[in-house]
């Protein structure tokens, strides 16, 4: 996996994008396969440990493949890598140098997750409140935030080695645009109606609908801090492509500690609900950090924050059209599994129709601009 990585940066600097995107896929598919055989012949046999087992292994064997074809279509691009024995030269010393702060940038949000889920270990189940909230939190998080910091950061370090300036601006200050535009519909929606997302996905026999209570306020708190984790990507590419990773790492820090005060504090009278709320509150610190050292180099002219506040506009009045959705489908929700999944995905294409309604008729953006964006 450590080696798919660094495969897939070195396509991503190539502008490939779509096959380190689609590599992960292969282990879905293996779990897949392995689900629909080994499951069916271990009820069969009685065996059921060995399911863990074969996942396991199907895991194992999801790295070697995703490896296998990253490495064909690196090559197949002209970059002929082969293993050599490591040698410490001077460029390889500024990448450890490089590396090592930006790993601590990189990893914030995990920080704080760690730091807020050792402090949630004395209550009986916060930690398992946490983490079911984090995983919904984490999908909204992991698509928009991962996809626009990997495509931004090889954009704006070959503009600025260019010497464009400005064109590096503007990339920065695009990406914060199309991240907001997709993040904050995502954010609102589980503000707005947190139980119609844990109670579809997560509700079944051993998960009552107590623990769906418990865990909804949980990702409502992290919701709040979703735009902030995904802007923390775009804006951290803004410094990386600069080859600094000292100033995001020294911020990193600040806000980690602001984390953990906040954590300590909060939990004492909210419980699992002050870990999400500490968790939201260290990452917009770390935005606004991260915003007033790249002053000046985020693209924000007059007509970007004009369109970033009609699209907070749009995804605002979009979540309250969601939550009376949310109580037009109560009884749905209260249902069986098959009308709770039902419910939800009604639920989606609602939120989905109105917010796309919404930024058009308030001019945040125009289907040419759309088009133009994403294919770009």
């Amino acid at each position: 996996m450590a080696l798919a990585a660094h495969l897939s940066g070195v396509l991503n600097t190539l502008n490939v994008f779509s096959t380190p995107a689609f590599a992960p896929v292969l282990l879905n598919v293996l779990m897949l396969v392995v689900l629909a055989v080994i499951v069916p012949l271990a009820h069969l046999h009685g065996d059921l440990p060995a399911i863990g087992t074969w996942l396991s292994w199907s895991v194992c064997l999801a790295g070697f493949a995703q490896l296998g074809l990253l490495w064909i279509v690196t090559w197949r691009k002209g970059v002929k890598v082969f293993p050599v024995w490591p040698k410490m030269d001077p460029k390889m010393k500024r990448l450890f140098v490089l590396m090592g702060p930006g790993v601590i940038a990189a990893g914030i949000q995990q920080i704080n997750l760690v730091i807020g889920t050792a402090v949630a270990s004395s209550e009986e189940s916060a930690v398992s409140a946490i983490t079911f909230a984090e995983r919904l939190f984490q999908m909204p998080n992991g698509m928009i935030g991962a996809a626009f910091g990997v495509v931004l950061l090889p954009e704006v370090t070959r503009l600025l080695r260019s010497g464009d300036q400005g064109g590096a601006n503007e990339s920065v200050g695009r990406g914060i645009f199309f991240s907001m535009l997709l993040t904050l519909p995502a954010a609102f929606a589980f503000l707005a109606a947190p139980a119609a997302f844990v109670g579809p996905l997560y509700q079944r026999v051993n998960f009552t609908a107590d623990d769906t209570s418990l865990v909804a306020p949980v990702l409502a708190a992290f919701a709040l801090g979703l735009p902030a984790y995904v802007l923390i990507k775009v804006l951290q590419a803004g410094y990386f492509a600069r080859e600094n990773t000292l100033s995001p790492m020294k911020l990193a820090l600040v806000t980690a500690m602001v984390g953990a005060l906040a954590s300590v504090v909060l939990f004492r009278y909210l419980g699992p609900l002050g870990i999400g709320l500490s968790t939201s509150i260290a990452g917009w610190v770390n935005v606004v950090l991260l915003a007033k050292g790249l002053r000046g180099s985020m693209g924000l002219t007059r007509r970007r924050i004009g369109q970033l506040a009609r699209i907070l506009l749009s995804a605002s009045v979009m979540g309250v059209v969601v939550w009376l959705g949310s109580q037009w489908l109560e009884s749905w929700f209260a249902g069986v599994q098959w009308q709770r999944i039902a419910a939800m995905l009604v639920l989606v294409a609602i939120g989905a129709v109105s917010y796309g309604v919404l930024i058009l008729l308030t001019k945040a953006t125009s289907l040419s601009e759309l088009k133009a964006g994403f294919r770009r």
